[in-house]
This record gives C-alpha cells, sequence and structure tokens, in this order.
C-alpha cells in the first residue's frame, strides 16, 4: 500500500529538518562557527520549509535542489556538494577564493583545481561513500602558486531533498605555525642545521639552489658553490636575489610560469642549452626540479643543473665523425664504381685445349704481354715465357697455369667455376683480390670454348679488411668507455646501478657492492630477486621495475634492509628509465642514505624544549 501524500510530506519534513540539522552541526565542528551562524546556513541550505510544501511534489522537490545548490555556491564558507556518483553539484565562492582558482575556472572548477586537491577529493568521497564520512589534514598548494595552506577537510554523506546520497566537503584552513615554534632551541643548534644543509649542497660537484617563491618570482635563499661558480656570483650576491636577475625578462617570465607550476606539484625535469656566464661557451644542462616543504613548513623550490656538456659534445663529435666516414665512404663507393664502369675487367676465350682465342685489353694489360704473345697459347706456354722474373714469381705462376688448366677440363665436365683469388699480380707483386666466373659455351663454329671473367674486387677486399680493423678499433673503444663509465660510476659516493629489462644488474659501483656487502662479479648478471634480504623487498623492486618500464619515474624514501640481516636504514630511492648504446631499455637506480639526516632531525626534534606545564 502507498504512503498518503501527509505520510510524504511529514516524511519530507522531517527529512529536511535532519538534514538542516546535521548540516548545522557538521559547520559548527569543521568551520568553527558559532551554534547560530551555523544553523542559519543550515537552515538555508534545506530552504524554508514552508516555500518547499507549497509547491506541487516533483516542482517542490527541484525548485528546492535548485535553491540548496545556489545557497551553497553563493556561500563564503569553503564547501563542496557532489553526488554519489562524484559529480559536482555546488562550489562555493569561499572554496573558490581558498584554493584562489582564476575567474575564468568558475565553469569547471573542480578542473582548474591543482592536481593534489582532485586528488584529495576523490579519496574523501570513495572513503564517505564506504564509510559515510571521511577527514584529512593536508598541506595544499594553491593554484596562483602562493604558499600552501594546511587544511582540514571534513566529508560527510547526507540524503537529498530528492533521497539521493550526497556529499558535502568542509574545508577548514589551519593557522600557520608561528616561525618562532620552528626555532626554538639553542641559537647554534639552529646555525649547525643551516650549516649541515650548505656543506650537503656545496660537495655536490654540480648547481644546486633552493628557491621561495613570492609574488614576484623565485628568490633564492641557499646556493652552493658549484652554482655561484657557474654564474660568476658570490653567494653573498645571490641570497635573497631574484632568480630573474640573471635572466632576460622573456626567460624571466617563462621561468615564472615554471617556478609557479612547480609550487603547485609539477616535476621539472629536462634538458638545455645556456651560455657560461664566466667562458661563455656553450653548455647543455639536464635540468631538475621540483617542490617541498621546508622544516618551517613554507613551500620551496630545489633546483639542480647537471653539465652534460662533454657526454653531448663527445657524441656529436661521434655523430660528426660517423657522418666523415659514411660520406667518405660513399664517395669511396661511388669512386670504384666509375672505375669499373670506365674501365673493363679482364674477359677472354680459350678453346677445348686451353689455348686463348680471344682476349681484351684489360687482360693484356694485367698480363703483361702483347696480344700477339697471349693468343694461340695456353696457361703453360704463358708462364714459361716469363725467364726474366724471379724463381719464386716464376713457381707461382705456374701453379695458376695448372690451376686454370684443372678448372678448364671441369668446365668443359659441365660444371660453372666462381670463385675468389687472393694472390700478388705475377708483373707487379702487388695484391689482389679477384672473382673468377667460368663457364663453357659454343663458338661461332660451334666447337667448345671456354669463357672466363675475371673482376678485381682488390679495393672492395681492402675496404672490407679495414673495415674489419675499423670495427676492432671501435670495439676496443667500447670497451674503453665501458670501463671509464665504471670508474665514472664508482667514484659516486652513493649506490648506483644499472638494471636491464629483466632487472638483472648490468653495472654497479663500488658504494653499491658495498651497501650489499658482495663483491662485483657476484652481483652482475643476477637480478634484484635472487639478491633481495626479503620477498617483501623483492616483490617492491620488481613493482618499481615494471613501472619504470612502463615510463613511471621512482623517486621514493624507504626503509629497509640492504642485505639480509642488516639494520634498517632510510634511503631515498630514485629509479629513472634510459636507453643503452644499443637502444635497449635499461634501468638506472640510484640510492642515498639520509639515516644520519634523520638521526640528526630526530636529535633536533629531541633538543627542543617541550610545552610549558599548565
Amino acid at each position: 500500500m502507498l504512503p498518503g501524500p501527509h505520510t510524504v510530506r511529514n516524511q519530507s519534513i522531517l527529512m529536511l529538518a535532519g538534514l538542516a540539522a546535521l548540516i548545522a552541526a557538521l559547520l559548527a565542528v569543521g568551520l568553527e562557527l558559532p551554534p547560530a551562524a551555523a544553523a542559519v546556513l543550515g537552515a538555508l541550505l534545506v530552504v524554508p520549509l514552508p516555500l518547499a510544501l507549497a509547491r506541487q511534489p516533483s516542482l517542490r522537490l527541484a525548485a528546492q535542489r535548485e535553491d540548496n545548490i545556489a545557497a551553497l555556491a553563493a556561500s563564503p564558507h569553503p564547501l563542496l556538494l557532489l553526488d554519489a556518483e562524484g559529480q559536482l553539484l555546488a562550489f562555493s565562492r569561499g572554496l573558490h577564493q581558498l584554493a584562489a582558482l582564476p575567474p575564468a575556472a568558475h565553469r569547471q572548477p573542480i578542473q582548474g583545481l591543482p592536481a593534489p586537491w582532485q586528488s584529495l577529493i576523490v579519496e574523501l568521497h570513495a572513503e564517505a561513500r564506504r564509510n559515510g564520512s571521511s577527514h584529512r589534514q593536508q598541506w595544499l598548494a594553491r593554484a596562483d602558486g602562493q604558499p600552501a595552506l594546511q587544511i582540514d577537510v571534513h566529508c560527510v554523506q547526507l540524503c537529498g531533498v530528492d533521497a539521493s546520497p550526497q556529499l558535502l566537503m568542509t574545508w577548514t584552513p589551519l593557522p600557520r605555525p608561528e616561525p618562532a615554534l620552528h626555532n626554538e632551541g639553542p641559537p647554534e643548534l639552529a646555525e649547525r642545521k643551516r650549516a649541515f644543509l650548505q656543506t650537503l649542497i656545496d660537495v655536490i660537484p654540480q648547481p644546486v639552489y633552493i628557491q621561495r617563491l613570492e609574488a614576484d618570482g623565485s628568490h633564492y635563499l641557499l646556493v652552493n658553490e658549484s652554482f655561484c661558480a657557474s654564474h660568476n656570483r658570490s653567494r653573498e650576491s645571490l641570497i635573497g636575489s631574484a632568480a630573474a636577475e640573471l635572466l632576460d625578462p622573456l626567460q624571466a617570465n617563462a621561468l615564472l610560469q615554471e617556478d609557479r607550476a612547480i609550487a603547485a606539484g609539477s616535476v621539472v625535469f629536462r634538458e638545455e642549452q645556456a651560455v657560461d656566464a664566466s667562458t661563455g661557451q656553450e653548455r647543455i644542462l639536464i635540468v631538475s626540479k621540483q617542490s617541498c616543504l621546508s622544516p618551517e613548513g613554507e613551500r620551496v623550490i630545489v633546483g639542480t643543473h647537471f653539465d652534460i656538456t662533454p657526454w653531448r659534445l663527445a657524441e656529436r663529435e661521434v655523430h660528426q665523425a660517423l657522418d666523415r666516414e659514411r660520406s667518405l665512404r660513399e664517395r669511396t663507393q661511388s669512386f670504384v664504381q666509375r672505375i669499373i664502369d670506365v674501365i673493363p675487367y679482364p674477359v677472354h676465350v680459350k678453346d677445348a685445349h686451353s689455348r686463348y682465342l680471344l682476349v681484351n685489353e684489360a687482360f693484356v694489360r694485367e698480363r703483361g704481354c702483347s696480344r700477339a704473345e697471349l693468343l694461340g697459347h695456353d696457361p703453360n706456354q704463358i708462364a714459361r715465357l716469363m725467364t726474366d722474373h724471379k724463381a719464386s714469381a716464376r713457381e707461382e705462376e705456374n701453379l695458376r697455369a695448372e690451376t686454370s688448366l684443372r678448372e678448364d677440363r671441369a668446365v668443359l665436365a659441365g660444371d660453372t667455376v666462381i670463385k675468389e683469388e687472393h694472390n700478388h699480380h705475377s708483373v707487379t707483386g702487388e695484391e689482389r683480390f679477384r672473382t673468377v666466373f667460368k663457364c663453357a659455351c659454343e663458338d661461332i663454329e660451334g666447337q667448345p670454348a671456354i669463357v672466363t671473367a675475371m673482376f678485381d674486387i682488390t679495393k672492395w677486399s681492402i675496404a672490407e679488411r679495414e673495415l674489419q680493423q675499423t670495427l676492432a678499433r671501435e670495439k676496443s673503444l667500447r670497451e674503453r668507455t665501458q670501463a671509464f663509465i665504471q670508474r665514472f660510476i664508482d667514484v659516486i659516493p652513493q649506490p648506483l646501478y644499472i638494471k636491464d629489462a629483466q632487472s638483472r644488474y648490468l653495472m654497479i659501483n663500488e658504494a653499491f657492492a658495498r651497501e650489499l656487502r658482495r663483491d662485483r662479479s657476484s652481483v652482475i648478471g643476477h637480478s634484484s630477486n635472487e639478491l633481495a634480504p626479503s620477498a617483501g623487498i623483492a616483490a617492491d623492486s620488481a613493482r618499481e621495475d615494471a613501472a619504470v618500464l612502463g615510463g613511471a619515474v621512482i623517486l621514493c624514501e624507504k626503509r629497509d634492509q640492504p642485505y639480509s640481516g642488516a639494520p634498517a636504514r632510510e634511503r631515498i630511492i630514485s629509479k629513472r628509465l634510459c636507453l643503452d648504446v644499443d637502444g635497449q631499455p635499461i634501468i638506472v637506480g640510484h640510492h642515498v642514505d639520509i639515516n644520519a639526516l634523520r638521526a640528526a632531525e630526530q636529535e633536533l626534534q629531541d633538543a627542543r624544549p617541550g610545552p610549558a606545564p599548565g
């Protein structure tokens, strides 16, 4: 039996009254509003009941829903209303101001939020759908790049006027801690902390800097010695100065936009060309920048420039050398081809008794005899004409003659001779390579004849030999390069390794071997799964490697054991994908041990006085 109209109306009244009370309570707790203000705002959200009850049922619900959404959208408090599917119902004016969204974002405000805000909304929505409510406190950077705020977010699931589930989120910015709270303790401790950080970045041989983003751009807080040297400026002149002072106006504007994006959560890792301020020479740099929170809770930008000029110049020189070699080979090929086209190759025809019937000029020149001396004679008779040559040359010529006669008999029996010869010219003594073709046919009189063509491939064979020698040199160069890279990574004090797509170690530095307490030979060729101290660490490494091969960049902090039985240590793990010299994907990993840093942080925390009693 369906409920009567009075029953439906009574249920609607109770539902709306309950909704108003629940919203008022949530606002009073989440936004810390006075009870009266929370009650008024809760009543506005559900719209006065007499107005709702005076309308037709369907029109009443639609109008009430629109009034609720309009009231939420106009609220000066940061509020967000979503439906059960996560679709936007209302985005308050207060939340628009809190996130510092531009005016153009009012049509699609959620899409205009920075990525961390959007991720938080999705997480809270999903959790509230499961549990009825959710809560987070999180530092969030605003869309205009201003310092991040710590925001307390509550999400509760409600029942809308049409009985559909809706989720209301309240966003409460928490007061920023006073700097004095973070600077408590002996002044020398704060100075030691700053000196430690300065020393830490000074030992890095590449430029490192820390910036604070302000309204007019980024300003340097810390720079290392390498950064000062790269810009030919003193540390004192750089600290506090704007980064835009080192650039022209166009570059400064681009830098400001980039730094704002970084402060909003973006990460920069790119290669760029620059000019050395001290030498004026071209430099090729790998630029890496991202934001983080300082110990004082301030959003800062950490950046570094890695100078890869020698490698890029070497790569450029290799490409130029290859282009020159390719051009030389093409010219040589063209030159040899022109020689073949212009100079006829030796051709002769012999009868069934191996006597020369026809010879061309090329064969005449090769033999060093006149045409009359060749015609009508067989190879043995020609060999006996070499009376003025050395005995060794005559002996070699006799052997060639016997070989030629033996081949002639085979050809007359139906075979075809195709062979290559490597010997010395019987007249000049020069080294030569030839391809010899022999086949039988009938002459114009129908008598069996032997046709021979000899192609001089000396130039190709010598070129091939030189190419093999070049390949041997290239192989040696590659081995030396491999050794150089090994020595290069061995001087890096932090563990570094290179793995193939199957997670097998291809190269490791000495620091990594020390970390595993293994010698290099027992690591190379083995996978991280075989060497991991536990199945869990092996599984984590396999998942990370798969993600890197899929294009992800791994940069995380872990606490684990470097080897079985070792104490757990805090480490920063970095993994990236690149291609080796053969174009195969490889994984480059780097570990930075921050155990000492975490210990220092703990000591600093322990050194701070606790809150005053009472």
